[in-house]
């Protein structure tokens, strides 16, 4: 059914905020994206009135009204509290009593509760068409429920990434777009190592622009319906913070370790630091309802005090947890408080499983790596989730979205069933919104496990980037999987690489003109290019330049200063400024794309495509060989030549030892 130029869209009753906001959300992207209006009223107004030739959107908690449309069209209300039926259908005779009003289409969501409505206009949006001045609308009856209770992003807030820098606008809209894809929570964690411990008494600090941050993202989650988690790292400090006496012993590293400002909670003092740490940060951020005890990466101590033989330290972690628990609950009443075993070893899994079995009450939860969600031993009614790691894998570099998206929808919709069958939830660990397709995958499954990677894949393009980019944007967002990382990179031809970088660049001038659009459009985009332009340079071995550059320097090794070893050089001199050029082009799309997605920041975590390209820099022999070739004579040419590898060999450590025994 094709809709055009005002949809009505009546808040059923019980009224509540978040059907509100759900509605004010489908107002915003739907009049972002036509030239649509969209009118608000209430379902039980008697003196609405609508228009014949206009449609009536109806949203809210399932109630007499809505079940009655509902029973008049053979469903039923969806009564779990997150769930949804959605309905789309023309008026019959039987819904139009029902309503004051009399339009010719309808369309229904009613929401077993405040947060399946949201879920359901989510839902509504992505099965929409969208063009200039009118919008399509399939027939359809659904009901869905969520598969899994817990369902938490995880917005690493640290390393400068597009969290922690994008203007917080785009922040607001992001968080809002994952609570239309169904996630129901958002974590962060405040890194106090980044900030001196006076921090807060500097009202411009960057610590308390971190603090405000969190709570816009925490604000902006609690008026989408979200819970709000808050992971600690149990011992940490803040930026050198303990006397060299409190300081951690860093033998307890697992993962990251900041040296200076972690606190060993076994020395005097120690103990009482950590907690006004936690006190003062709590307060700071305002309120929690679920709170995350951290173990490793950064934390950890491992003195002979804290740790075991091996350095290992949970039976401290877990000595401590009440009393931070305490602290949380006094600062939070009713907040949950959850373990997290990150990189625990069996023994120390063990004394997690066996306060579980225990019933210990001072905790509420555990959440685990994937990798041990089978073997894991958590009983009832302790909640359980995994820590998915959407951001890093495969990497071939260490800036995390510093080369644009990393779509994985195959990868992760296999890992989410494995989750879902075993009745887990799950707290997703982001780096930032490049893995955004990725986030999408894993809030499908963890709503309906049948789902396809190809289905997924549809509605996404379908969303974000029209009906008539549907289907391109399907094959693209598949095809990218098959080139992440440096192994299948390397493997992929280059005619792969431009197809899709092409692709994706002819799509520039139709996608829709919103920030949600472009923003993931422009995610795939520079990844594209930045692979395409990879395969172009190619890896130095690959292509053969280096073996070529082995020849030249044997060639002035044994020649005489002929034209022949003029013309060599020529040769590989022009292979040189090719290729450097391609590197000088590759380096602007990287700085480009770290610009737009504001990263440019980012100066701890570097993109490094050595692995694709070789590590060693050809700049420094390509001077060389210039200036060798403006030798007027054959002995000079030949010495020169010899000087250019001696220096490109001396300052660059990517060449072997090959060039030394010539």
């Amino acid at each position: 059914m094709k809709l055009g130029h005002t949809i009505h869209a009546l808040s059923a009753f019980p009224h509540d905020p978040l059907v509100t906001k759900a509605l004010h959300l489908f107002k915003k992207r739907l009049e972002a994206r036509t030239e649509i209006t969209v009118q608000h009223g209430n379902l039980d107004d008697p003196d609405q009135s609508i228009p014949k030739t206009n449609l009536a959107l109806i949203a809210g908690i399932s109630g007499p009204e809505l079940a009655a449309i509902l029973k008049s069209a053979g469903m039923k209300p969806n009564k779990h509290p997150e769930g949804f039926t959605l309905l789309i259908t023309k008026t019959t005779p039987a819904i139009r009593r029902l309503l004051p009003c009399a339009p010719n289409n309808i369309a229904v969501v009613a929401g077993g509760g405040p947060r399946g409505v949201l879920y359901g206009i989510g839902k509504l949006l992505r099965l929409t068409i969208f063009t200039k001045n009118s919008v399509l609308w399939t027939p359809v009856s659904l009901t869905e429920t969520p598969a899994t209770t817990e369902r938490c992003t995880y917005l690493a807030t640290h390393f400068n990434n597009w969290y922690e820098r994008a203007p917080e606008k785009e922040i607001v809209e992001y968080v809002e777009e994952l609570a239309l894809w169904g996630f129901n929570a958002i974590g962060t964690w405040f890194d106090a190592n980044w900030y001196s411990a006076d921090f807060d008494q500097q009202p411009d600090s960057p610590g308390m622009n971190m603090v405000s941050r969190v709570s816009t993202i925490n604000q902006t989650a609690r008026a989408v319906g979200m819970a709000v988690h808050l992971v600690g790292i149990a011992n940490e400090g803040f930026q050198h913070q303990p006397p060299k006496r409190l300081r951690a012993d860093i033998l307890g590293k697992r993962g990251g370790f900041y040296p200076y400002s972690q606190i060993c909670p076994s020395q005097p003092g120690g103990l009482d630091m950590i907690l006004r740490n936690r006190r003062r940060i709590l307060k700071l951020l305002g309120p929690i309802d679920v709170y995350h005890h951290w173990p490793y990466d950064q934390g950890g101590c491992g003195c002979d005090q804290c740790s075991d033989t091996n350095h290992a330290w949970g039976k401290t972690f877990l000595k401590i947890g009440p009393d931070i628990a305490r602290i949380v609950r006094e600062v939070n009443p009713g907040a949950k408080f959850i373990i997290s075993t990150w990189y625990m070893d069996k023994n120390e899994l063990k004394m997690v499983y066996d306060l579980c079995k225990n019933g210990e009450s001072w905790f509420d939860g555990v959440i685990m790596q994937t990798e041990n969600a089978k073997s894991a031993l958590i009983p009832h009614p302790y909640s359980k989730a995994v820590f998915p790691e959407i951001s890093m894998f495969d990497c071939y570099f260490t800036a995390y979205g510093s080369n644009g998206a990393n779509p994985a929808i195959r990868r992760f919709v296999q890992n989410a069933r494995e989750i879902v069958a075993l009745n887990y939830g799950a707290m997703l660990y982001s780096e930032g919104m490049y893995e955004d397709v990725n986030k999408a995958t894993w809030a499908t499954i963890l709503w309906n496990p049948i789902r396809t990677a190809e289905d997924i894949a549809d509605e996404y393009s379908g969303y974000y980037f029209g009906a008539d980019l549907k289907k391109t944007g399907r094959k693209l967002l598949l095809a990218l999987e098959e080139t992440w990382g440096a192994v299948k990179l390397s493997k992929s031809l280059p005619e792969t690489t431009e197809a899709i970088f092409s692709a994706l660049d002819a799509m520039k001038h139709k996608i829709p003109r919103t920030q949600e659009s472009r923003l993931r459009w422009k995610a795939l985009w520079h990844r594209a290019k930045i692979d395409n332009l990879m395969k172009r340079v190619g890896s130095d071995r690959d292509t053969g330049i280096y073996r070529d550059a082995i020849f030249l320097f044997q060639s002035a090794r044994e020649a005489d200063g002929s034209l022949k070893l003029r013309q060599i050089t020529r040769n590989l001199l022009h292979r040189l400024e090719k290729r450097n050029r391609g590197i000088q082009a590759l380096f602007s799309a990287y700085t480009s794309h770290l610009k737009e997605f504001h990263l440019q920041r980012t100066t701890v975590l570097l993109f490094r495509p050595d692995n694709v390209l070789g590590s060693r820099d050809y700049t420094i022999l390509q001077a060389g060989l210039k200036k060798a070739l403006k030798a007027r004579n054959n002995e000079s040419l030949n010495n020169a030549v010899r000087d250019a590898f001696k220096r490109w060999i001396w300052l660059n450590q990517g060449v072997s030892s090959e060039f030394l025994f010539l």
